[in-house]
């Protein structure tokens, strides 16, 4: 089935023109994709590693294109409503650091 939905994808005219001229669009979904799979990795195993993947996901997905900050706060609603997901305030810091660090370094 995945296989299907990329060929369809693959020769979708709008996607292809849009894909081909590099526009924000595309990468910016492929690193919110990226970034949504380390949370939802970090709900699964409780490691801190996969939050800070997340943070430098987020971090990226921000720098390709602005309007993306909007999925901070989603990220923040995950966390404050998933009572079985615990983090640490340290961890959440550190998170904050490195994305902020990753865009104004790159920014």
């Amino acid at each position: 089935m995945g296989v299907i939905g990329a060929l369809l994808l693959a020769f979708m005219p709008y996607h292809v023109v849009v894909s081909r001229q590099a526009l924000l669009d595309a990468p910016m979904t492929l690193l919110a994709t990226l970034t949504l799979y380390c949370m939802a990795r970090f709900g699964q195993e409780r490691q801190p590693r996969w939050l800070y993947a997340a943070s430098v996901g987020m971090g990226l997905t921000i720098l390709t294109k602005e309007t993306a900050i909007l999925l901070v706060g989603g990220i923040y609603i995950f966390l404050a409503l998933s009572p079985q997901v615990r983090v640490r305030i340290r961890d959440l810091v550190v998170s904050l650091g490195i994305m902020v660090g990753l865009m104004a370094f790159y920014h």
